[in-house]
């Protein structure tokens, strides 16, 4: 019996993935369930199992192949004895190309020898290594350690360095996200608005937060972590912003899907925040709080990076003031966050000290305008100026 191994189909939204790495080579016995293969695409790093028990028969596809969801990956037998039928590799909705006519490709008879031993490496020098196109296995041999660690990459590069031109693969998250944000640019009448917002109430209740965080169940929130309790009790007051445009018309979101969007060592990743409007103030705070921890290894779940309906997006931490966000469809908003600094402002006649925020605002004109989204920010500016209760 032959079993193919098929790239699932988890978001309607992604079309393509890249094979990171096969946890098996041809020939292995393999048990369902087991770690067959990790893959990456825009939404989510993941492994597919071994849909039945038996014998990796076949790969079709390699580490660092780009293919289309639903393509057929390798296949499973009873036996290695096993013969292929012509039509095995087929997939619905996805065009068979002989594998002779695949472009660098060889044929399936070539293709099927051992896939080369796997150089044991941490996921951060593997990511690293892959971006700089680097052969992990060189660079093995080059440091004389069992394991490859970021830092043997970043020594062999600093070794290696020439004034030929590097070139970074433009594959996996980086290319599906720049065409995502090529379709939103194109798509989407964008239209930002900048504004500074007072958040000196904000700050000092950051401070007290920080002088009893010491004690047990204490937390140590970020700025920009306390701010999430504000931006979705005005999403629910500006329902527009947190809206969808389809066929049928506006849509207005029966709940709030917080998008935060952060940086990763695999790229920019927008963890959500869900059925944010039933949640308290500090729930809201510890979950952020959560999300960000996390996105420093990058390994969100698919459905953890799914179903937002409006997003935040954080500069502050790089030193910029205003910019331009480019919604992340189907929403129509998206928030961008500067970096908070002191400024001398008049207040009841007489200068003072405050701390003031640059808010960057973009909309889809084709669902809301101006006023109401400056309204929002307006509507920003009355939540910062209440107490935030913990």
């Amino acid at each position: 019996m032959l079993i193919k191994v098929t790239f699932p189909q988890q978001d309607v939204i992604v079309e393509e993935g890249t094979i990171i790495q096969w946890c098996k080579v041809e020939g292995d016995r393999v048990e369902e369930g087991e770690d067959l293969v990790e893959v990456e695409t825009v939404k989510a790093v993941g492994v597919i199992p071994a849909p039945a028990t038996g014998y990796l028969h076949t790969i079709r596809f390699r580490e660092g192949d780009e293919l289309p969801i639903g393509a057929v990956l390798a296949v499973i037998a009873d036996s290695m004895d096993e013969k292929l039928p012509p039509d095995i590799w087929a997939s619905p909705g996805i065009p068979v190309v002989p594998a002779e006519r695949l472009p660098g490709r060889e044929s399936v008879e070539r293709i099927a020898r051992p896939v080369e031993p796997r150089v044991a490496a941490s996921p951060a020098a593997r990511r690293l290594a892959k971006e700089r196109a680097l052969d992990l296995a060189e660079i093995l041999r080059w440091s004389g350690r069992d394991v490859v660690e970021k830092e043997d990459v970043e020594a062999f590069l600093s070794q290696t360095v020439t004034e030929a031109a590097k070139v970074i693969p433009f594959s996996g998250i980086r290319k599906i996200t720049a065409e995502r944000m090529l379709e939103s640019s194109r798509d989407i009448p964008h239209v930002t608005l900048h504004r500074k917002v007072d958040i000196s109430k904000l700050v000092e209740t950051r401070q007290e937060i920080l002088k009893r965080a010491d004690s047990p169940g204490g937390v140590k929130p970020s700025l920009f972590a306390l701010l999430v309790p504000s931006i979705v009790s005005c999403l629910a007051k500006h329902p527009v912003l947190n809206a969808r445009l389809t066929d049928r018309g506006i849509e207005l979101q029966p709940g709030i899907n917080l998008g935060l969007a952060v940086m990763s060592e695999r790229g920019l990743l927008v963890p959500v925040l869900r059925q944010a409007e039933k949640k308290a103030p500090l729930e809201l705070v510890e979950e952020a709080m959560a999300l960000f921890r996390r996105a420093q290894e990058g390994m969100f779940s698919s459905d953890e990076l799914m179903g937002g309906t409006f997003t935040v997006s954080n500069m502050g931490g790089e030193r910029i003031e205003y910019f331009t966000p480019i919604i992340n469809p189907p929403e129509v908003g998206i928030l961008g966050v500067g970096e908070a600094a002191q400024e001398v402002r008049v207040q009841d006649g007489s200068l003072s000290t405050r701390w003031m925020l640059p808010l960057s605002l973009s909309f889809d004109h084709r669902v809301t305008d101006g006023v109401p989204a400056a309204r929002f920010l307006q509507s920003l500016q009355e939540e910062f100026n209440k107490e935030l209760c913990f």
